[in-house]
């Protein structure tokens, strides 16, 4: 979701099935590379615990380069890349995994659309879940499907998301319908 140079999938993809292959159970891979995109411009990992894998992925040689909440940054050399390439993980707390899968997946056009609908439904949609605006309440969050149902929504597979003019087009006339209102 970066600005940063994007590499072919091809080349990304074996350094991202090192870093799953050896977190197995613990972390989710999201972004460009689970939408199937044809680049990547980082690689989007959400752990599915509260385990050390950012300690994991040090001892691997990857380099902390931010720390933030839920999200921390690495960089990891790459040999077919002169720049490296980024890896972010991120780390929701429980209740919020799905949540946090679905905004990592993005994409990012499609994570804004989503999130103008909730507000103009009462809701408030982040990465960490479904909050109602007026009770404060989280309503969803555990899993994508509980999201995107607390939204109204359908849960489209990653690969249909960087696409989402194909699917999406009646939202987007309902929401035109009540800005017009």
């Amino acid at each position: 979701m970066g600005s940063g140079p994007r590499f072919p999938r091809d080349l990304v993809e074996p350094a991202a099935t090192l870093l799953t292959d050896r977190l197995v159970g613990r972390v989710v891979l999201c972004g460009s590379l689970r939408r199937l995109a044809a680049t990547c411009g980082d690689i989007d990992l959400v752990i599915s615990d509260g385990s050390a894998v950012v300690s994991d992925l040090v001892s691997m040689g990857l380099t902390v380069t931010s720390v933030g909440e839920p999200r921390t940054r690495l960089h990891m050399e790459h040999p077919s890349l002169r720049c490296g390439i980024e890896v972010d993980v991120w780390a929701p707390r429980p209740g919020h995994l799905g949540a946090c899968v679905m905004h990592a997946t993005g994409s990012a056009r499609l994570n804004m659309v989503m999130r103008r609908w909730g507000f103009m439904h009462g809701l408030q949609l982040s990465w960490q879940g479904v909050r109602d605006r007026e009770t404060g309440l989280w309503i969803a969050g555990e899993t994508e499907e509980d999201c995107c149902e607390a939204l109204g929504w359908p849960c489209v597979p990653p690969e249909m998301r960087d696409r989402p003019d194909r699917w999406i087009v009646p939202y987007l006339e309902e929401m035109e319908r009540m800005e017009g209102v």
